[in-house]
């Protein structure tokens, strides 16, 4: 399953270098070392180019989507670089005043809120 996984997952991002993911990554940015560390010891002998990590900081783009959870915005930071997170709220799904909430006052630091809240958003759609 690992090894099918990320085989997939490095086919499908190098062939589309700017993928969004809602939900903060869906879980991605969590599981990637099981994923990586199951490529790594594959009996078959495959690999990728890349490790996912690092497919997932240079070509992938995740919202919070609704996920204000901080030990999740936590993971996909230290996983994914701030600069590929990007503010979303989950209409109708998720309550606006939580999701501002949220943003304003989860530790990070005030420049990865920035990024997150309104700078990545303006680099990915070249605003």
């Amino acid at each position: 399953m690992t090894q099918r996984a990320t085989t997939s997952l490095s086919v499908h991002y190098q062939l589309k270098p700017s993928q969004k993911e809602g939900h903060l990554g869906e879980t991605l940015p969590f599981l990637a070392w099981r994923i990586q560390h199951g490529t790594d010891f594959s009996p078959n002998g495959r690999s990728t180019k890349k490790r996912l990590v690092d497919y997932l900081a240079e070509n992938i783009w995740v919202t919070t989507s609704g996920n204000f959870n901080t030990q999740a915005l936590h993971c996909t930071i230290l996983t994914m670089r701030a600069d590929r997170v990007l503010f979303s709220n989950d209409y109708p799904y998720e309550d606006y005043a939580e999701g501002g909430e949220f943003i304003d006052t989860v530790p990070i630091s005030e420049s990865d809120r920035r990024k997150i809240a309104c700078d990545n958003a303006k680099a990915l759609y070249t605003l």
